[in-house]
């Protein structure tokens, strides 16, 4: 059974590395914390009950389930905070078009904060697709893009994260 995957075209390959040239996608995401084992996990799930139907279809009544898609993604949250005098440190804030995820309290545990991916079929549109129930799940429109990518089958761990 194929698995779609988002239009791409690779701009340079050397060996399990590629530089990738995006098409434009609609991905729906949700933000967790912890470490990168936990957010995996949680991240996965609370997006995995979306397209398995925890969701109100925009057709009719009902729910819909939506395929899944390759590859389901994780990032990091980072930014740079400005030096003041006096030194200062802010925790991160949630900031429009996050899910409504626990922040503060993650930041203070010395947590991190991940955003997880799903690439939503491309027969969908955000007028079409149906509209989670989660409030942790939002739909966002991705513009076309170039992506730095390693090639790997299984789960992500700490150790590829490192290699």
């Amino acid at each position: 059974m194929a698995i779609e995957e988002p239009a791409f075209e690779r701009t340079t390959v050397e060996g399990a590395n590629e530089v990738r040239r995006y098409a434009p996608m609609i991905v729906a995401e949700t933000w967790v914390a912890g470490d990168l084992s936990d957010g995996s996990n949680d991240g996965f799930r609370v997006i995995a009950r979306y397209i398995f139907g925890a969701n109100r279809s925009r057709a009719g009544e009902g729910s819909e389930r939506i395929a899944m898609t390759a590859p389901v993604t994780m990032e990091a949250r980072s930014e740079r905070i400005a030096m003041t005098a006096p030194v200062t440190m802010e925790l991160p804030v949630a900031r429009s078009g996050d899910a409504q995820g626990e922040v503060g309290a993650a930041a203070a545990a010395g947590e991190g904060r991940w955003r997880m991916h799903f690439v939503m079929p491309s027969t969908y549109t955000m007028v079409t697709l149906p509209e989670p129930l989660d409030p942790r799940v939002v739909l966002r429109e991705v513009p076309a893009q170039q992506i730095a990518a390693r090639t790997f089958s299984g789960f992500v761990t700490n150790a590829r994260v490192a290699s």
